[in-house]
Formats: C-alpha cells, structure tokens, sequence
C-alpha cells in the first residue's frame, strides 16, 4: 500500500512492500520511500534477517528486480496484491559441498572447508631456481577451495574470517578480503586441502608489529583447558619481575606466531593486558622469540611490557634493569642494545665494550681474518684469545657499567671470563645452500655453551 510520512516537515511518498521467502515465510512489512532503490530494499532485509545483500534476488512476478531500480518505477509495487520474493543466491565456494576440519589438539578454531566437485586442468610453468632451461610446463590438476575460520587465537579471535583460492581462476594466489597472497598450486588431494588450510591460518594468525592485542579480541580467546598430555606442548611465560608464570597448550608444532598469541591470551586471563605491546624472551636470556611463523623450540619464556627496560644475560636470565645480579671476579659483560618495539632499525646495536673487543680480536688473530676474507673452507684456523691478552691491545669497560638503555629496550649480554674468546670463520648462507653464503670472521665467549654461541652469533 501507498502512504505518506512526514521528513524533515516534508511530505515523503512512501511504499508498504511484502516479502515472502522461497519457503513462503512473510517479512515483516517494509515501509520505504518511494524514491529509494531495490539496493536499499536488500540493506533494510540484511538488517532484518541478517542474508547478507550480496546473496539476494528480489523477484516479482518472473522477473528479477535490479538493484538500481527505484521503487516508484516498479509497476504494481505497493499494492495489496503485490508481494515480492526473495530468493537467497549463495555464491562459490559456500555453495559447494563442505566438511568441518577439526583443528590440531592444542588450539580451538573452528574451520570449515569448502571444495569444488569440479577440478581444473591449467597448463603450467614451474620455473627452475638454476637454469631457465630447466624450466617445465606441466598440465596440472588442481581445485578451487573457500575456507571458513572463528579463530580462537589472534587479533581476529571470535570472528569469522573467509578465505577463498581459484574463485578468480588465478591458482599461484588466495584471498583473505581485500589482500592476495602468493601460494603454491593447490592440487586436487587432501594434502593439498590441509596445505591450503594450513596456509589460510598462518594469514590469520599473523601478529601485528606492535605485538599488541586488544582487548575485545583478548576477551573472545580461549585455550585448551584439559591436559592434552603428549598431544600438546605446554609452555610457560612469566611476567619480567613477577613469579610464578603461568602454564598454557600449544600445538606440538606451534608456530612462534601462534604461541605469542597464546602468551598473550594467558597473560590476560592471569589479569595482564600489555596495551603498548609486550616482547617474548627465552627465560635463560639467549633469544628473543620472533613473531613470524616458524617453528619454535622453546616451551619457557618471559614477557617484557614496551614500557618496561631490561637486561638478558645469555644463558643466565632477563631481569630488571634494577635487579641484575653482579658479575663474578674477573669477568666482563659485552653485548647489544635491542631496540624498543616499533623502531625503524629493530636490529641489535653493538655496544662500545663489545665493539672493542672486537677489534682487539681481529687485531691478534689477523690469520683467522684473512681466511674469511679469501673466503676458505679448507682447514679454516681459529684462534683462543685470552681475555688479558685482549685488555692488553684495547681496554674496554663493561657494557653493563657504560650503556645508556632507554625506555623499552633489552641490554643483551654475554659473559666473557678469563678465558677470553674462540676467534673463528663461520659461514653464512641465506637460503640453506651449503655450497655458498659468504665467510665472515667472528669471536665467540670461550666457555659459551652451544646455545649461548648460537645466540652471539
């Protein structure tokens, strides 16, 4: 029916719609205006019924209304007799067949895969990572995939996320909203299923640079609340200063992204929020824990608030800056100054003492220099360097004692005794390739442990 409001003192004409659905439920009515489109009509029944726009055709009689069309150009609309219908169109891939993937034990999303019945065949190149002539194009059957994720972890936790693949005919990329990113062809195999999903989380779970949560999304975590045994690796974190920490679960091959997530939904519970952000350090001081997604080896650790100072000594524990214990007689702390959270150059700075110990290395073990420098592998020298012998060519002082450390910076530290250093050539090679990387000349404390030389190195 037609009616009539008042807007603004202004006499609007006004339309009274019927809506039924394919099962023959009736909306409420509709009072729109007259000058409103049938865009606006699907607005007001997403409101309602909460079908999203995007999924609605509004059809009258047989004909399909176009969302552009304004009301008072639809003939009959309005009238008694007139009722509109409203089919629900879903779009690929929530239209295909799915199935509820039961997440790894130690995490609580919730995930359902959808997959095309249908495969494709793609003619595709696979590039060699040597010689273009080893180049292949290869015929290859692959499968266009949606993902549907409530993370129970992260920045999203408790919203549904979606993750679409091969809906655009593209096969080297998925989407995750507005984003695209570069994968690997899926193929038409459950392997490829759990590396599609596998590949969607890691987007979800991507930690923010500021390393901070909000609180909504802290609100709606949750984590494994039954001993999952050996099913789960369980991790402790502590807050610096604060004792005891507390205990959570973890997949077995948790990603470091996942287990700061995980850190940062315990803490919470436990009543810490960390609203400028908080770093993960290993609780002996050797590493920090980096947020990107590989897989982590540790399983305790200790968060560092940004707006707290601290010192990690390698090997021995991370303390405030107020409450470091003093070194024994006769040994000498160098290190790096790791810069607050959110600095442009979030690199470790070499600190004077450590710097001076440097040169005094490579000024009494020049052979060990020189190998690097020719870049030789074959019976690469090394050289023990006593710490009296390294006073004696350029004295430097404690880094503990001289550095200045500002307000969310970690002072890192290593402990030199009597002993001195190992000067030697280590090799370093980006991506695994043992035939190359480039040599450089490095000293180690001499009584590190192996961890402790793989933190200073």
């Amino acid at each position: 029916s037609r009616l009539t409001a008042h807007v603004s003192g202004a006499i609007v004409p006004m339309i009274s719609l019927r809506v039924t659905q394919i099962a023959g439920e009736e909306l409420l009515p509709l009072e729109v205006q007259e000058s409103q489109t049938i865009s606006d009509v699907k607005a007001l029944i997403e409101t309602a019924i909460s079908v999203p726009s995007c999924e609605q055709k509004l059809v009258l009689g047989t004909s399909e209304l176009d969302d552009q069309t304004t009301l008072r150009d639809v003939e009959g609309l309005g009238r008694a007799d007139v009722v509109l219908s409203l089919v629900r169109v879903v779009p690929p891939p929530w239209c295909w067949p799915s199935r509820v993937v039961a997440p790894e034990p130690g995490i609580l999303h919730k995930l359902v895969l959808f997959e095309d019945p249908e495969v494709v065949v793609t003619r595709v190149i696979h590039y060699s990572d040597w010689d273009s002539d080893d180049d292949q194009e290869v015929d290859e059957t692959w499968r266009k995939r949606g993902l549907r994720c409530i993370p129970s972890l992260g920045c999203h936790a408790g919203q549904e996320l979606e993750f679409t693949y091969g809906i655009d005919g593209r096969h080297n990329c998925f989407t995750f909203g507005e984003k695209q990113s570069r994968c690997t062809l899926y193929r038409a195999d459950e392997k490829a299923s759990q590396n599609f999903i596998r590949d969607c989380l890691r987007e979800a779970m991507h930690v923010p640079s500021s390393r901070s949560w909000t609180k909504a999304s802290l609100e709606q975590a949750s984590l494994p609340q039954e001993d999952l045994g050996d099913k789960a690796r369980s991790i402790e974190v502590a807050v610096l200063g604060e004792a005891p920490g507390t205990h959570f679960q973890v997949p077995r091959n948790a990603s470091n992204a996942v287990i700061h997530h995980a850190a940062a939904a315990a803490l919470f519970q436990k009543g810490h929020a960390f609203p400028d952000g908080f770093t993960l350090w290993t609780a002996d001081g050797a590493f920090l824990l980096p947020s990107y997604c590989t897989p982590a080896e540790e399983f305790k650790f200790v968060a560092i608030s940004r707006s707290m100072r601290a010192v990690a000594i390698a090997g021995m524990g991370i303390f405030p800056i107020d409450g470091v214990p003093p070194s024994s007689e006769g040994v000498t702390r160098v290190g790096f100054l790791c810069a607050p959270l959110g600095d442009v150059d979030p690199r470790p700075e070499p600190l004077p003492g450590l710097k001076s110990l440097m040169c005094a290395a490579n000024e009494l073990s020049r052979p060990v220099v020189q190998a690097a420098c020719r870049h030789s592998t074959n019976c690469i020298p090394h050289a023990n360097v006593a710490l009296e012998a390294l006073s004696a060519v350029n004295s430097f002082a404690s880094d503990m004692e001289t550095a200045c450390v500002p307000e969310g910076a970690i002072l890192q530290l290593y402990e030199i005794d009597h002993a001195g250093i190992v000067h030697t050539v280590v090799r370093e090679t980006s991506d695994g390739n043992m035939a190359g990387g480039s040599h450089h000349a490095v000293s180690v404390p001499a009584r590190a442990s192996s961890r402790v030389a793989r933190s200073f190195l």
